[in-house]
């Protein structure tokens, strides 16, 4: 309503507006100001049910007014209030001086001796002083919107054939389908009993329930008689309103009645149907059964001929059977000892494998100890060597020769490892050990691997850990450990792969854990990763042997046990050793 009244007055304002500018040039100001008051009275006689249009001088004085105000054109409105004893005339003007907007007040319906609330807009036209007030009555509004209300309604229940009522909580009867001479007027105005009863007892149930199915006895048009009727009635929110919809009980049963009748004939041809088509049906299948006993039975006797037969041939080949039998015992052996050979290959095969790293470094450690030396004594003969270069020569000597005795010791320990596993070791030496240190020196031996794979080892072992055990055992695992991970758990485009070791020091053991941040492994393989030749990287330089070997040495040499901890997130080993042994 508010957006409404502000858009007429724009539209009155710029038809004003135009009406000043094309003739202010032309005609003198009272001729251009009668000008706009006729059009707007012509718009006022045009939209008299709708919006009223006003014209103010910030003086106060009433310029037009709507028809039913005219008495007070030229007067002045300065001093009226309204029945609450605001002063809306000086609100308006105020509004009015800063360009325009709304202003709620409460008037005397003219003509009608009755007090109602309207709502106005204002807007200034400083042209000539002036200032537009466009106002609608509430009440006008709401009736309005009733009666288009109404019209939605009837056309629902036209379009529908449905039965609709509408009255209000004063008794006003709005719509009613059954009695239209009755629309209109109030329940309480018809002395009629049945209405009043009627009403009174709906009232009372949706004011208790807001809504629901109500019952109550109704005059049946049709049959004029007093009948059950059924309704769905409800409260309109935010209105006064009951809105129902009903039906007389006794026509739902007769339009049931027809139903069932319709639904028995049905049946009935349906049901003859089946009976023709099942006596039909059981006939064919009584032939049938016949036919089948017959053929079931001849087949039968054919087939126990052939049982017969066949059980004189078992009986034969019985004797057959068991001399294969020898012969497949005496094969089983034969393939028992074949796979022992088989095996042993294999770990010969991996034994060159896993020996090659350590070997490798060792030679290349020669080769530039080799270098460097040939440069030191080309240097020294052209008495080019300092001090300096011969100092640096001889701590790249020390590393490099560290470098060799480690890979060296390294490949030794591991074919003593592989020597154990394949037959009864002979006992090693023990020596003591600061585990932290040991395990720095085995990942130094296999330098070029990690920054090949682009690996970073975080060593997190307890520095004060100094175990008497034997140091080619830890030396095997740690480098099988390392080289298993950089094989299988990395990618090669990976740039942040870790390997991290780090030890729980119990009262009686000793846990040592291994883990990467590489791609994990399978659920499914999960209890073969620690069997002899299993890899998932057959044909790609893998001899599954790196987990079996660290699984033995832990069992057998470390008298330990290894576990799994994780193999979602990387994989992650522990194996757990005693102390009072080593």
């Amino acid at each position: 309503m508010k957006s409404n009244l502000q858009d007429e007055a724009k539209r009155i304002y710029t038809l004003a507006d135009q009406i000043y500018k094309s003739n202010k040039d032309i005609k003198s100001h009272e001729e251009i100001q009668e000008l706009i008051k006729n059009v707007l009275n012509s718009f006022n006689q045009k939209n008299a049910h709708l919006n009223h249009v006003q014209i103010m001088n910030l003086d106060g004085t009433l310029l037009l007014a709507p028809q039913y105000m005219k008495n007070l054109e030229h007067k002045s409105l300065l001093k009226y209030k309204d029945i609450i004893g605001k002063n809306p005339t000086k609100e308006e003007i105020a509004v009015a001086k800063k360009g325009g907007g709304y202003v709620l007040d409460t008037f005397e319906t003219f003509g009608k001796h009755k007090n109602t609330q309207q709502v106005l807009y204002v807007k200034a036209f400083n042209h000539y002083n002036w200032y537009f007030k466009v106002t609608a009555y509430y009440e006008d509004k709401n009736n309005n919107e009733s009666k288009n209300i109404i019209k939605a309604v009837k056309k629902i229940q036209d379009e529908n054939d449905d039965y609709i009522f509408v009255v209000d909580f004063d008794g006003k009867i709005l719509l009613d389908q059954e009695r239209p001479e009755v629309e209109g007027k109030n329940i309480y105005e018809l002395h009629n009993k049945d209405f009043l009863t009627t009403f009174s007892k709906m009232l009372e149930f949706v004011s208790l329930n807001g809504k629901g199915l109500h019952k109550y006895e109704w005059l049946h048009p049709q049959e004029n008689k007093i009948k059950l009727k059924s309704a769905y009635v409800a409260e309109i929110k935010g209105t006064n309103w009951i809105v129902g919809s009903g039906y007389y009980d006794d026509d739902v049963y007769k339009i049931v009645a027809l139903q069932v009748q319709e639904i028995n004939k049905a049946y009935k041809e349906k049901f003859n149907y089946l009976a023709t088509f099942g006596g039909a049906t059981l006939l064919f299948f009584i032939l049938l059964s016949y036919i089948i006993s017959l053929y079931i039975k001849n087949s039968f006797i054919r087939y126990k001929k052939e049982i017969e037969l066949k059980r004189d041939e078992l009986v034969k080949s019985h004797s057959e059977l068991e001399s294969k039998v020898k012969e497949l015992n005496d094969t089983q052996e034969m393939l028992v000892e074949s796979e022992k050979l088989a095996s042993l290959g294999a770990l010969v095969a991996g034994i060159s494998h896993e020996i090659n790293t350590p070997v490798g470094i060792a030679l290349t450690g020669v080769s530039n100890i080799e270098y460097e030396a040939k440069l030191v004594d080309k240097l020294y003969k052209k008495e080019e060597l300092t001090e300096e270069k011969l100092i640096s020569h001889i701590e790249l000597v020390k590393k490099l020769s560290s470098t060799i005795r480690a890979s060296l010791l390294n490949a030794i320990k591991l074919i003593q490892s592989f020597k154990h596993i394949s037959v009864d070791q002979h006992s090693h030496e023990k020596r003591v050990i600061n585990l932290k240190d040991y395990f720095d020196e085995t990942a130094l031996s296999l330098k070029n691997l990690l920054k090949h794979k682009k690996v970073v080892i975080v060593n997190n072992i307890d520095a004060q850990i100094e175990l008497d055990t034997y140091a080619g055992v830890y030396s095997q695992i740690f480098s099988n450990l390392i080289i298993n991970a950089i094989k299988h758990a990395f990618k090669d485009n990976d740039t942040d792969n870790k390997i991290e070791v780090y030890t729980v020091l119990n009262k009686d053991t000793l846990e040592i854990h291994f883990k990467d941040n590489g791609k994990g492994i399978d659920e499914s393989i999960k209890h073969k990763i620690f069997d002899p030749f299993f890899t998932t990287s057959r044909g790609k330089g893998g001899s599954g042997l790196g987990l079996s070997i660290i699984y033995n040495l832990v069992l057998k040499e470390l008298n330990g046990k290894t576990s799994i901890i994780d193999i979602k997130n990387g994989l992650h080993i522990s194996f757990t050793v005693p102390l009072n042994e080593h």
